[in-house]
C-alpha cells in the first residue's frame, strides 16, 4: 500500500506547459494565445511611436532618417509679410529725399538736464589735437 518513487512526484505538475516568458513579455507578438489587433493607426502615430519608445536590442532612433514631405516644402514662417525694404534699397538709397534727411533732434541731449542750453557760442569740451599744452617727449 505505499507510494513507488518511481512514479510518484511530489508537488502539482503543471498541465500547461508556459515557455520563453521574457520573450513573450518584451515582445507580445510572439505569444499565439494574444489576440492580435487590426494594426489600423494613424501614419503619424506609428511614427511618432517608432521614435519615442526605444525597442529592446536595437539602436535608438534619433529622427535623422528620411521624412515624408514634399520635396518642395519648407519649414518656418514666411519672414515677410508686408513689402519691406531690403539691403540693396538701404544701400543705394532707395526712399523719399524728406526720409534722407537728418533728424530735427540729431546731436542735441533729449534727455533733461543734460542739454546744455547756453547763449555762449563757444563749443564745449576738448579738442582732439590739443594746441593749449606743449606734446609730450617721444
Amino acid at each position: 500500500p505505499g507510494i513507488k518513487p518511481d512514479e510518484f512526484r511530489f508537488g502539482l505538475r503543471e498541465r500547461d506547459v508556459y515557455t520563453e516568458g521574457v520573450k513573450k513579455a518584451l515582445n507580445p507578438e510572439v505569444d499565439p494565445t494574444i489576440e492580435k489587433s487590426s494594426g489600423i493607426v494613424d501614419a503619424k502615430v506609428a511614427d511618432f511611436k517608432k521614435l519615442t519608445h526605444d525597442e529592446v536590442g536595437r539602436a535608438k532612433n534619433h529622427g535623422q532618417g528620411p521624412r515624408r514631405i514634399s520635396p518642395d516644402s519648407t519649414f518656418g514662417t514666411r519672414s515677410m509679410r508686408v513689402p519691406e525694404p531690403g539691403a540693396k534699397d538701404v544701400i543705394t538709397g532707395n526712399y523719399a529725399p524728406a526720409e534722407q534727411q537728418p533728424d530735427a533732434d540729431l546731436g542735441k541731449s533729449l534727455r533733461f538736464g543734460y542739454r546744455n542750453v547756453t547763449t555762449v557760442t563757444r563749443p564745449f569740451g576738448v579738442p582732439t589735437i590739443r594746441t593749449d599744452i606743449p606734446a609730450p617727449r617721444q
